[in-house]
């Protein structure tokens, strides 16, 4: 399922918000709102490839009164890490809402807020398979490394989202889409491997 991601107002300002520290720092920011109280909490850079969750940003997670939309960069642009499906997908979430990254390079990626079982477990086969699936396209020749690299976690994404584990929307970059559709037939293919083996 295609679901393009669009953002109100207020996630456009959050999301300018955490691209300015971003691309300053070269690291993940994060920074949070819960519509309903007007509650905010930041957290600062950990490194390029993670972030540090505040403490009240989880126990806010855990309130089923509340309507969260959490926002935080990637540098390299690329989608969900296990990490972040694992903290959207915490089995006890109780909150509703949307989980955003903000690639560098223009590209937007969501998911909604919910509470599955096992969803560790579901990323990582999910994962193992697709990359399995992408060696076998690189070995054959028909797929370069930088490409597999790149759209690694956009896969794994969209075969949760196939399967009915999660909603997810994205909006990628020109430069990604262009990178994608060209090795579209491949990219399906490994999509879909995934997808099956979370779906046995």
């Amino acid at each position: 399922m295609l679901h393009i991601l669009s953002l109100n107002t207020m996630d456009c300002t959050v999301q300018s918000h955490i691209l300015t520290r971003g691309r300053a720092t070269d690291q993940e920011h994060i920074k949070a709102y819960d519509l309903p109280s007007g509650r905010i909490c930041v957290g600062g850079g950990q490194s390029r490839s993670a972030v540090a969750v505040p403490d009240d940003l989880l126990g806010m997670l855990l309130d089923p009164k509340a309507e969260l939309y959490i926002h935080h960069n990637h540098p390299d642009g690329c989608g969900f890490s296990r990490a972040d499906l694992v903290l959207a997908l915490g089995r006890e979430n109780r909150a509703r809402g949307k989980l955003f990254a903000q690639g560098h390079d223009g590209s937007v990626y969501g998911v909604m807020i919910a509470n599955r079982d096992h969803i560790d477990v579901l990323y990582r086969q999910a994962a193992h398979c697709a990359e399995h699936a992408l060696k076998e396209a690189i070995s054959g020749g028909g797929l370069p490394v930088s490409v597999a690299r790149s759209h690694f976690a956009h896969i794994v994404s969209l075969a949760l989202d196939l399967v009915g584990v999660m909603h997810y929307e994205f909006a990628m970059s020109e430069s990604r889409l262009d990178g994608w559709l060209h090795y579209a037939d491949h990219l399906s293919k490994v999509v879909m491997t995934a997808a099956a083996a979370v779906g046995r």
